[in-house]
């Protein structure tokens, strides 16, 4: 059961275009986008980013499963915190082929994109 749950309504030029849905937990968030509506009829998404953490936000991996058009993309990256090292790995699910990866040093403790803002909230002002 997530401990935060939060459902946002994304809209397109005034029209609504569908929901992001972030479920979070001590060392686990989610991040689900779906189209919804005309512009689900004109470009189908549904993309799940999930990542897992260790404490304060660190983040050990992460995974974006994306389902856009006709297109569906596997995006991994792994954070291995006592090398300072991080791998990337993006697939095309369809055909089952690698479109990309890489290697780089990272700091310690690298924080992404919804870990940096989860963080930034538990900064008392």
């Amino acid at each position: 059961t997530p401990t935060e749950k939060l459902t946002y309504e994304v809209e397109w030029r005034l029209i609504r275009a569908g929901t992001a849905v972030v479920e979070s937990q001590k060392s686990h968030t989610q991040l689900k986008l779906e189209s919804a509506g005309m512009v689900s009829a004109l470009f189908k998404v549904n993309d799940t980013y999930s990542v897992s953490y260790e404490d304060p936000f660190c983040a050990t991996g992460s995974l974006m499963d994306s389902l856009e058009g006709r297109r569906h993309r596997e995006t991994k990256v792994t954070f291995d915190r006592s090398r300072n090292h991080a791998t990337f790995l993006e697939r095309d699910v369809i055909k089952n082929t690698v479109i990309r990866t890489n290697e780089i040093d990272v700091p310690n403790c690298v924080h992404e994109v919804v870990g940096a803002l989860l963080e930034l909230r538990a900064i008392p002002i």
